[in-house]
C-alpha cells in the first residue's frame, strides 16, 4: 500500500528562540522495519506492530533469547502514531534545533538503537564494535519528500546525545529533496571538522535507474542500507525498490566508493533512523500578510 501524503502549510514567524510554524507542504514518511544483523545472525529487529512508538522490537541475543530493544530519541517519546505495522514520522512533529553542520534549523525526528558502546576489550562482544561485519536496514514507504531539503534515512553514528552530536563518524544513506529533485544519497559526516560529503547518489526515477516506467510505479517502499562486509572493511552503502504487491521484482543499486567508521579512540558505532525538514527563513513581506491562524510554535532545546 502507498502512503499518502500529508499536506501540512507552514510558514515561520521568529520571536527570541521559539519559532512558530504555519502555511506550507510537508511530507509524512513512514519506516516499516528497522533491522540490524551482525557476524551473520540478527542483532535487533522492529517491525512497528505492538502500537506503541516507544514499545521497540527484540535484540536476539540467541536463536531461542530474545529481549526487548531501546531507542534513545528525539523528541521523547516519539509522537508516531504506530499503526498498521508501520511508525509515522512526521518532521513537523520532532524536535527544533540548529544542524550541527550548517548551523540552520531543522524539524527532526530520531530513533537510535541502544547497544553497547563500551570500547573496552572485554565488551566487544557487546553492540556493534570495530571486531563485527554487519548490516544496518531500514525499510521505509516510497514518498517523494515535497520541501526543499526534506530527508529520510539510516544512519550509523558514534555520537553521544542525539540533540548535540560531537561524534567523529556519521555515515548515512537517505532520500533527500535537492534543488534538482528528489535523490538517494550515501553520505560521510566528519562533525569535528564540519564536513558532509556525498559519497555517491541517484536521481529517483525510472530514467535514471534504467527501469521500465511501468514497473517503478509499482515500487512501494525503498529498503536503505550500510553494510561492513568484513572486519576490515570501510561500510557501503546501497538501496532497494520494493513492490509489496509482488509484481516487479526487487531492485537494487549499490552506492560507488565506501566511508570509513571506528576511527579514533571508539570502537562502537550505533544504528539509527530519522526525518528531517528544513525550517524556513522568515520573510518580512510574507509575514506581515499572515494571520495566526494554526500556528505550530517551537522553541529551541
Amino acid at each position: 500500500m502507498k502512503l499518502s501524503i500529508k499536506h501540512l502549510m507552514t510558514t515561520v514567524v521568529s520571536v527570541g528562540a521559539c519559532l512558530t510554524l504555519t502555511a506550507a507542504e510537508a511530507s509524512l514518511f513512514a519506516i516499516d522495519e528497522f533491522t540490524v544483523t551482525r557476524n551473520g545472525s540478527t542483532l535487533f529487529q522492529d517491525t512497528f506492530d505492538n502500537g506503541v512508538p516507544e514499545n521497540t522490537g527484540w535484540f536476539y541475543d540467541a536463536p531461542a533469547n530474545t529481549r526487548p530493544g531501546t531507542y534513545t530519541t528525539l523528541p521523547t517519546p516519539l509522537a508516531g502514531p504506530e499503526t498498521g505495522g508501520k511508525l509515522s514520522l512526521n518532521p513537523l512533529d520532532g524536535v527544533l534545533i540548529n544542524s550541527s553542520l550548517t548551523g540552520r534549523p531543522i524539524m527532526i525526528q530520531s530513533a537510535r538503537l541502544n547497544t553497547n558502546t563500551s570500547n573496552s576489550a572485554g565488551n566487544l562482544g557487546r553492540g556493534i564494535k570495530d571486531d563485527d561485519t554487519f548490516s544496518v536496514q531500514g525499510v521505509f514507504d516510497l514518498v517523494n519528500p515535497s520541501l526543499l531539503g526534506e530527508r529520510f534515512g539510516v544512519r550509523l553514528t558514534d555520537r553521544g546525545n542525539l540533540a548535540n552530536s560531537n561524534g567523529n563518524d556519521v555515515v548515512e544513506v537517505d532520500v533527500r529533496r535537492r534543488a534538482g529533485g528528489v535523490r538517494v544519497e550515501f553520505r560521510e559526516q566528519d562533525r569535528p571538522n564540519n564536513t558532509n560529503i556525498i559519497l555517491d547518489s541517484f536521481a529517483l526515477t525510472a530514467v535514471d535507474l534504467g527501469i521500465d516506467v511501468a514497473d517503478f510505479g509499482l515500487y512501494d517502499q525503498i529498503v536503505l542500507i550500510l553494510d561492513r562486509l568484513t572486519t576490515t572493511s570501510a561500510i557501503t552503502g546501497r538501496f532497494q525498490l520494493i513492490d509489496t504487491g509482488g509484481v516487479a521484482s526487487v531492485f537494487t543499486q549499490n552506492f560507488s566508493n565506501s566511508s570509513v567508521i571506528f576511527e579514533g579512540v571508539d570502537r562502537f558505532t550505533q544504528a539509527e533512523f530519522l526525518s528531517v525538514s528544513l525550517v524556513p527563513v522568515p520573510q518580512t513581506a510574507l509575514l506581515l500578510g499572515i494571520g495566526l491562524l494554526g500556528l505550530r510554535r517551537y522553541c529551541v532545546r
